[in-house]
């Protein structure tokens, strides 16, 4: 992780995952058994847009990985904190070659250290059907699932 620096920021930093953000969705697109064509159909637009809308104003948080070696973008992190008080972790992205280095993980801790600041009522994160293999790694930050949402096609 020495070779990473974080960086932090509003929505200032949205338009600085988007390629990161195209990466998650095609993997998203490729595990969902039912829902794929729904995750190729969505645009970073319409996800931008979806962020700032549900986040009150000046509550939605951008943390980005950085490579010291070539200054590239390897991940990032977007949280928000709705109208309600209550906060989510709404995307979380790594790049391949970057993972297993804990940087996930320094994401997340940097996300819900911003929440305990704004003293939120609750955290959540929301995964994807087909993407479960993730569970154990949001069990470390003490989230457990609580609903099954089934979606009609």
């Amino acid at each position: 992780m020495k070779k990473v620096e974080f960086v932090q920021g509003g929505r200032e930093l949205l338009d600085s995952v988007a390629p990161m953000w195209e990466k998650l969705k095609i993997h998203h697109s490729m595990i969902s058994a039912n829902f794929s064509e729904e995750f190729l159909n969505k645009t970073f637009a319409s996800r931008k847009t979806d962020l700032i809308k549900k986040s009150k104003p000046g509550k939605l948080r951008v943390d980005l990985a950085r490579s010291k070696e070539n200054g590239a973008y390897v991940g990032y992190c977007i949280s928000t904190i709705n109208k309600d008080n209550a906060g989510e972790v709404d995307s979380i992205f790594v790049e391949e070659k970057f993972r297993a280095k804990a940087i996930g993980e320094k994401l997340v801790k940097k996300a819900l250290k911003w929440m305990d600041d704004e003293k939120v009522k609750s955290k959540i994160i929301m995964v994807a059907s087909g993407n479960e293999g993730v569970l154990p790694f949001y069990e470390k930050f003490g989230f457990l699932p609580r609903f099954i949402m089934l979606k009609q096609k």
